[in-house]
């Protein structure tokens, strides 16, 4: 029998099992589920199905993908041995259509990405998991299973995700990511800022009973650290998600622009208030630019400085954000904005001409933090407050060619590195927006 493969999830041993059936209907075979989760039990190196469900963590050894070729043929082997004697109906087949099975089924192949899975393939998983009595599905039960499924499907079918997000909400109409998920595909302003509004109402209730808890089985820790020990992830995001879209909404006019970024600015703030520091970089990136749209120069020159400062501890390069909020904060409170605008430049070049002439120089969903997507993104969000700020963009003008000057040596300097960083064989072509 072959040497246990990987302790994998039930959801993935099925998979395995469904395929295997599957792959037998095609060539005029029947086989019972049941027999074939045997199958892909001891395909997968285990006695049969029972151990490998109880089966926990993961086994040190590597998957197809990481095998050398021989070593690779004699695992299929070992599992073209261990399907014939768990399925004797396969026997009279030849040996390569038993081979052509196994290849087809990959039993020992990396798991794939739960977001690469195919949308229907997910949703039965999901199905299968309630039918079994939740045991996958953690303590928040199939609302939460829904939930996720509706989060996966946000990018590429957000029809799909408001389907599955109004399933978990008839199951539980109280389900923290659900009407987070709700939120983030309506286009109304409205409608989303009062969804987002529901899900972070609902995690303040549901994270301070287990706050409370956590600190009085604690009382000698630090009340920050009971965000180091649970599943923080919703909270913070229903939160930051509710920031975000009462930005969205001042900025479309559906809500009175200062109470919005008021309450925006405040969301954010209890963020900062109640996380450790290396969980709240996000929250106070978005304060630092609402402050910034408010016109409140002091406080989003504070924040870009604490930026700027864990960037230095890090060793990490200053972003194109706090570099150039900076630059903004010194010209708005009417200081000297040489330096400022010399080390915004120095951060991200690219800035510079975007804020004057205004357009986009490339996509801004990119995710640099110093270069042309960076500059982008900044200017789409900061650009209107520069305008705002008078005598501000004229500061900037004579420094145009310098910035044009450390552009032209960037790009430079990176497509060098680009073509040198792959082998010949596996080079790629220079992202657009890094072209000469």
């Amino acid at each position: 029998m072959p040497k246990p493969i990987e302790a994998p999830h039930v959801a993935r041993a099925k998979r395995v099992a469904k395929k295997l059936q599957r792959a037998l209907e095609e060539i005029g075979e029947q086989a019972a589920l049941s027999d074939c989760q045997e199958a892909a039990a001891r395909m997968m190196g285990y006695g049969n199905w029972h151990d490998l469900s109880k089966a926990g963590g993961f086994a040190l050894v590597p998957p197809d993908e990481e095998l050398a070729p021989d070593d690779l043929a004699q695992r299929r082997r070992r599992q073209f041995d261990a399907l014939v004697e768990a399925l004797p109906i396969l026997q009279s087949l030849g040996d390569d259509a038993v081979m052509a099975i196994v290849m087809a089924v990959k039993p020992s192949a990396a798991a794939p990405p739960r977001s690469v899975l195919e949308a229907a393939e997910r949703r039965e998983l999901a199905a299968d998991a309630i039918m079994e009595g939740f045991e996958s599905l953690g303590p928040e039960g199939p609302a939460c299973a829904f939930a996720d499924l509706a989060h996966e499907a946000l990018g590429r079918d957000p029809a799909e995700a408001w389907r599955l997000a109004r399933l978990a909400l008839a199951i539980d109409p109280e389900c923290i990511d659900a009407h987070e998920v709700l939120g983030l595909v309506v286009d109304d302003p409205i409608n989303a800022v009062a969804s987002h509004r529901r899900s972070s109402g609902r995690a303040k209730v549901v994270y301070a009973e287990a706050h409370r808890t956590w600190c009085a089985g604690h009382p000698s820790d630090d009340p920050k650290l009971f965000w180091e020990f649970i599943g923080a992830r919703p909270y913070i995001r229903a939160h930051m998600n509710l920031g975000r879209a009462l930005v969205r909404a001042a900025d479309s006019g559906a809500l009175e622009r200062g109470a919005a970024l008021k309450e925006a600015e405040a969301v954010f703030g209890h963020l900062l208030k109640v996380l450790p520091p290396r969980m709240s970089q996000d929250a106070l990136s978005c304060r630092m630019m609402v402050r910034m749209q408010r016109g409140n120069a002091p406080g989003a020159a504070r924040d870009a400085d604490a930026q700027k400062r864990s960037c230095q501890r890090h060793d990490a390069e200053v972003d194109c954000w706090t570099a150039w909020t900076l630059a903004w904060a010194a010209l708005a409170e009417r200081k000297p904005g040489t330096v400022a605008i010399a080390e915004a430049i120095e951060a991200c070049p690219f800035a510079l001409p975007l804020l004057l002439d205004g357009g986009e120089e490339a996509d801004v969903l990119g995710n640099d933090s110093t270069g042309p997507r960076a500059a982008a993104s900044y200017v789409a969000e900061a650009r209107a407050a520069w305008l705002r700020t008078p005598g501000a963009l004229a500061a900037l003008e004579p420094f145009r060619a310098v910035a044009i000057s450390a552009i032209i040596e960037a790009k430079r300097r990176f497509a060098a590195n680009w073509g040198a960083a792959f082998a010949p064989d596996r080079r790629r072509p220079v992202p657009q927006e890094w072209r000469m």
